[in-house]
Formats: structure tokens, sequence, C-alpha cells
């Protein structure tokens, strides 16, 4: 069976798919928005932030439940001020064995206990921290991403707006499917 002007029926499925593309879209378009937020924080609130020591007390190098990654404990020199940070925030892959022939990115705790690691600190934190600051301590240039916040956003922007034209276009080839079967 074919329409007036010679093409096919479309089929529903071809508009089911084309929208869930559309939508697929449009949440990893969110997700980098999330992460445009993130790391505008970090350019906001550099001013707080000052260079420091992190002696590492404790590593654990297994994943939170809260999905906010590895935890390290340690001591800001100078001040003495106990944290606590994410491998979402330190780089720690450097800290893994050049002899280890396994590929595994995250270094033991042996390897990275007792070790100081140069980091950016926002001192008393704690009494001022909202749940939108960023956090505590961070790599060294961490907090000089301006360009990152003008990509993240960009890309979130044009990530979405292709999800729109593919849910549109869904919706016409599911509007078409339903007219066909009329």
């Amino acid at each position: 069976m074919t329409k007036s002007d010679g093409r096919l029926p479309t089929s529903g499925w071809v508009g089911i798919l084309w929208c869930a593309l559309g939508l697929l879209l449009v949440v990893v378009g969110a997700v980098w928005f999330l992460m445009a937020a993130r790391h505008f924080n970090l350019w906001r609130y550099a001013d707080h932030y000052i260079a420091a020591e992190l002696e590492v007390t404790r590593f654990d190098p297994k994943l939170g439940d809260d999905g906010q990654g590895r935890t390290i404990e340690g001591v800001i020199h100078p001040g003495g001020e106990r944290v606590w940070a994410s491998d979402r925030d330190l780089a720690i892959s450097q800290f893994v064995s050049p002899e280890d022939k396994t590929g595994r990115r995250v270094p033991l705790p042996g390897e990275i206990e007792g070790r100081r690691l140069a980091v950016w600190y926002w001192p008393q934190q704690a009494g001022e921290a909202r749940w939108w600051h960023p956090p505590t301590v961070v790599m060294p240039g961490a907090t000089q991403q301006g360009g990152a916040v003008v990509r993240d956003v960009l890309l979130g922007v044009s990530i979405v707006g292709v999800g729109v034209v593919c849910f549109r276009r869904g919706a016409r080839y599911l509007k078409s499917s339903v007219a066909d079967a009329q």
C-alpha cells in the first residue's frame, strides 16, 4: 500500500526511536549543564582558595555509596585543619606505581597515604558552605576554568538543540503513521 504521492507509509516505531533519541540527547545535554555549573562555581569562588599542602592520612580506594568518588582524609598545612576530599577533585592516579603492569588507575592506600599533595584550599569553608559551594580542597588550576564553563554551556546547548530536533522529527513520524493508519 502506498500513499497518494507514491511514498511508502511510515512505521510508528521510527517515530518512537527518534523521540527516544531526542529524549536521550536532552538528558545528556542536561548533564553538560551540570558540569558547567560545577566549573562556574569553582571559577566564581576562586578568590576564596589559597595554596596549601594536603597531608593524606587515610585513603579509601573503594567508591563511596553516594557516587562522590573515593574518600581522601588529611590535614592541611599550614593550619592543621582536618579535611575530607574526593578523588573527583584531586588527581590521584599520578601516584599509581610506574612498575604496576595491571593498568589500574587508582593507587593503593600505601602509595598515597603519608604524601603531601599541592592543593588549593578554602579555609574555614564549613562555617559558610552551602550546598552549591564547590569543594573545600581542589587541585591547583581547577579554579581557572572559565573556558570550561563556556565550552560546557555551548556543548549543552548544542546537544539539547539536536535532541529537540530529533524529538520533533519523531513526533512528525508518529503523526504521519497515525494519519496513514486511518
